[in-house]
């Protein structure tokens, strides 16, 4: 299994304010375990309620991090 970093879009955000956001990384995440990218955006829009936004992949070394926290 894998780490997802999910970025995710708040419902009271205006679509024409979402890529000024991601780019200001002012949206929320969420981490995930998944096999893969796509199980990982469900995952997360389930667990939240919210729209995906964008799905990263987080090396095993920085995982292990993320736990910890």
């Amino acid at each position: 299994m894998n780490h997802y970093l999910c970025t995710l879009i708040p419902s009271n955000l205006l679509p024409e304010q979402v890529e000024q956001a991601a780019d200001s990384q002012a949206l929320p995440t969420v981490v995930i375990t998944a096999g893969n990218a796509n199980v990982a955006r469900g995952r997360a829009h389930r667990a939240t309620g919210l729209a995906v936004h964008d799905v990263c992949r987080i090396p095993a070394s920085d995982a292990a991090k993320t736990e910890a926290a």
